[in-house]
Order: C-alpha cells, then sequence, then structure tokens
C-alpha cells in the first residue's frame, strides 16, 4: 500500500532556463519506489509559455524536460497512478495543445477527499488582481522570459534577477493569498486548500479552522512540493 496518497508540485516553467525539471524527474523516481503514491497533481505553470509549442514533439525542449514529459506520460498510461493537471495562468493556450495523454486529466481545480477530510487543489491565480489583469499580466510573463534570455548558459544571473524583480509582487501575493484561498475552501466546505503561483512555499497556515498550504516551485533553490499520506500533509525541500 502507497505511503502518500497525493503528491503535488507546481511552478514547473517547462521550456525554461530556469525550470529544475531534472531535480524533479528524479525526486519522484526516487518517491515512487521508495514510498509509492496513488495519485500525482500537477498544480499549475507547468510550463512556461506558449511559444514553445511551434513542435508537437517537444524537440525545442531540454532533454531533460522531455524525459519528464515522458516519465509523466508513461505514469498516466500506467493505470496506478493518477495524473491530474490544473491549469495555471503560464498554462493558458498551452492546455489545448498538449495531448490529453501526455499529462493526464486536465482541469480547473480538483477536489478529493482522505483520512476524512476534504482537499482542494488550485493554482491560485484566481486569489492574484495582478494576474486578473490581462494587460499587467502580459507584460509580467514578457519581462519573465526576457529575463531568462538575459543568462543563456548560466541561469544564475537571470534567476537572481528576476527574484529581484518579482520578490516584492510575492511577497505581497503570499501575504493575501491565504485569506482568499481559505475564504473559497470553505464555500465548499474543504478543511484544506493547496496552491501554487506564488512561487513562496507554506508548509501550514490556519484561518478560521481551515489550513492552507503553498507547494512553492521548481525554480527555486531549494525546490519544494508537498505530499499528503499518512504523516499528513508535508512540505519537502529539493536543494
Amino acid at each position: 500500500m502507497s505511503k502518500f496518497d497525493t503528491v503535488i508540485v507546481s511552478d514547473v516553467h517547462l521550456g525554461s532556463k530556469i525550470s529544475r525539471a531534472k531535480e524533479l524527474l528524479a525526486e519522484l523516481r526516487k518517491i515512487r519506489k521508495k514510498h509509492g503514491f496513488r495519485r500525482l497533481i500537477l498544480l499549475g505553470d507547468i510550463f512556461d509559455d506558449s511559444k514553445f509549442f511551434t513542435d508537437p514533439t517537444f524537440s525545442k525542449f531540454p532533454k531533460s524536460h522531455r524525459r519528464l514529459l515522458k516519465y509523466w506520460r508513461a505514469l498516466a498510461n500506467s493505470g496506478k497512478v493518477e495524473l491530474i493537471w490544473v491549469e495555471g495562468n503560464h498554462d493558458r493556450g498551452i492546455i489545448n495543445l498538449v495531448s490529453p495523454f501526455v499529462i493526464g486529466q486536465r482541469v480547473m481545480e480538483f477536489s478529493w477527499e482522505y483520512n476524512g477530510e476534504k482537499f482542494i487543489a488550485t493554482h491560485g491565480d484566481k486569489f492574484d488582481k495582478f494576474v486578473a489583469n490581462e494587460s499587467l499580466s502580459s507584460r509580467a510573463t514578457q519581462l519573465y522570459v526576457f529575463l531568462q534570455g538575459l543568462d543563456l548558459e548560466d541561469p544564475k544571473f537571470s534567476r537572481w534577477l528576476e527574484r529581484k524583480v518579482t520578490w516584492r509582487i510575492r511577497k505581497h501575493l503570499s501575504a493575501v493569498m491565504p485569506g482568499l484561498a481559505v475564504e473559497h475552501a470553505r464555500r465548499f466546505g474543504a478543511e484544506n486548500i493547496i496552491c501554487g503561483h506564488s512561487h513562496i512555499p507554506v508548509q501550514r497556515r490556519v484561518i478560521d479552522n481551515v489550513n492552507y498550504y503553498n507547494t512553492g516551485s521548481f525554480v527555486e533553490h531549494p525546490a519544494t512540493y508537498i505530499t499528503v499520506g499518512k504523516e499528513g500533509v508535508v512540505l519537502h525541500e529539493v536543494k
């Protein structure tokens, strides 16, 4: 019997120079071999930008990114792991370009029950007024891609600059998201809500008897993800 009911990862940004796809693949293989899991939720911003989809074979993706996609496809086809892709703001326009067999079931939000409690997994962009403004969001995405392109050989500089530019926005977002997310969870009678989007991990924050968690991302150092299982909801780091 699997130790973990669900593994949740968000903000992988496949196709970008700063995605840590190689580390994520190694971590998922390790978890499955050592513990097992019955469900994998890809909680939004799995891909970085629709411009990477000029070739349906993903030939322009780095090899490590294609290997991760191949692994997800194998999981989806195995019948042993339920694979859920929750759309994020960076995934818009992409979700309809990728064949369903590549990343499993595609949804806007996902809910399930475990150990007598209800969980909601949603990317979190719906709680971000900045992203809700399409003009500002588009400019931010263009800036994000531009920063990645500043250092094609070594992503350290672009990662550092990207953090400097977006840190204040994310910090503000991390402050306002929990309350809005918990309000959303209460409307649907859920005891737990798990988001991504802000890139800032949250192990657990209790608001009005609802537990809020954030997966963090797989572009930062350390990268983070969440598991739901026998030990509860746990935030893990990958350095």
